[in-house]
């Protein structure tokens, strides 16, 4: 399966990573969904406004046609589910005194 990864770069924004991709999605190609969290990270947008797109973009499509685009999701938390993305954790060291 595919394996996405989100790393923060030098200036502190966030990068997708997509090391395989697959088009057996009956949707969209997985590129598309990646071009949404692309289109997030360009333009640092937050997650709310992306999981209001995405969620525009699925009632959208369903309305276009519901049998194609039934599996399209309908949040961006889904979304990145499926795309296997993963945000890594920060791990931050604590002072005794």
């Amino acid at each position: 399966p595919e394996q996405a990864n989100l790393s923060d770069d030098e200036e502190g924004s966030q990068s997708f990573d997509n090391e395989s991709t697959s088009d057996d999605e009956p949707f969209l190609n997985n590129d598309e969904m990646f071009a949404i969290f692309k289109y997030q990270e360009r333009f640092r947008l937050s997650d709310i406004t992306i999981n209001s797109l995405i969620g525009f973009f699925s009632l959208v499509l369903k309305d276009i046609d519901l049998h194609q685009f039934k599996d399209f999701p309908p949040t961006a938390y889904k979304a990145k589910k499926l795309l296997e993305i993963k945000k890594p954790t920060k791990t931050f060291a604590t002072c005794p005194h």
